[in-house]
């Protein structure tokens, strides 16, 4: 009786772990999407669209009070003179009137074919505005194992490495099933080739399924060895990706110098200057993922393929598929 006792407060001391454990990533996950769900639209492209809506509706109120003024002329002229014989009201007030409410219209018209013209110049299309398939990206993981039971949730923001307005954010979340113990978060540098907007969710999505043996004592040996081997360039863009690992890096995407060293890493592996390659050599999308944080686990566990979730975007068309 001891020995069942003890058991049972060990399953009941284990289920209270794992729902505390699953309690926090469900409340901080909630928070996360609800930042990334306010990221505002992009400043140049927000004040276009306002210009488009705020100018229809102004023109669209001059045309209103052309034709109102212009039906109430007609009927006043229908009217005849007035019961002194002498011209009618109507007829003295709109030929001043009239001139102005016209000019005032031809005046909106213009402002909303200039602001037709720049959300034109400055909206998004399908996809990216470039010619070749290549992305970089960051984000973090959050996963932990508690006997058979665990879960890891990761949240990547894709830039295209060409065109800076086309970016997306995913979350990518599943069970993990199979005996261990530990906690880790994660921070993630990618890199992507030749693989396009349409495919590229998928291929994150593949990156992120598989299996795992860990033996990690606050830190994954593998993992390091693997940054630590790689070129000088490749060492630097790896890095600046890696400091981009918190929820307002994920909104406001990499600054300048970021994408800068990204950019010279890119074609010192291709050998050109990204805005004048044309195409890629042929073959399968290509996907590099490094990981760099604490990380204390022991033990094997595997899961499904997650499937990406669209969080925020830009405009355009392929993310809203």
């Amino acid at each position: 009786m001891p020995a069942a006792q003890g058991l049972l407060a060990g399953v009941i001391a284990w289920l209270v772990v794992v729902v505390l454990f699953a309690i926090y990533d469900a409340l901080a996950a909630r928070k996360e999407r609800s930042s990334l769900l306010a990221v505002s639209t992009p400043p140049l492209i927000g004040r276009a669209l306002d210009s488009v809506l705020a100018s229809r509706t102004e023109f669209a109120g001059a045309v209103t009070r052309f034709e109102t003024a212009l039906a109430r002329k007609r009927e006043s002229v229908g009217a005849g003179p007035t019961s002194e014989g002498g011209p009618s009201t109507g007829s003295q007030l709109f030929p001043t009137e009239l001139p102005d409410l016209e000019e005032a219209k031809e005046r909106a018209r213009e402002k909303l074919l200039d602001a037709q013209r720049l959300w034109e110049s400055v909206k998004p299309g399908e996809g990216p505005n470039s010619e070749v398939d290549i992305w970089m990206g960051f984000g973090f993981m959050r996963g932990w194992q508690i006997g058979p039971i665990g879960y890891e949730r990761m949240f990547v923001r894709m830039d295209h490495a060409v065109d800076s307005n086309c970016w997306v954010v995913w979350e990518f979340r599943r069970p993990r099933i199979g005996l261990g113990l530990g906690y880790e978060r994660q921070r993630l540098a990618l890199f992507c080739v030749r693989a396009d907007d349409v495919t590229l969710p998928s291929l994150v999505s593949r990156a992120f399924d598989g299996h795992e043996v860990a033996v990690r004592p606050g830190f994954v040996p593998s993992r390091f060895w693997r940054r630590f081997r790689r070129e000088d360039g490749a060492k630097a863009a790896n890095k600046a990706l890696l400091k981009r690992h918190q929820l307002s890096d994920l909104i406001s995407g990499p600054d300048l110098p970021t994408r800068r060293v990204v950019a010279a890493a890119f074609e010192d592996e291709l050998g050109a200057k990204l805005d004048q390659i044309r195409s890629l050599p042929a073959g399968p999308g290509i996907l590099s993922i490094h990981a760099k944080g604490p990380s204390l686990s022991l033990g094997a566990w595997t899961g499904r393929s997650p499937r990406a979730e669209l969080r925020a975007s830009s405009g355009h068309k392929t993310w809203h598929a």
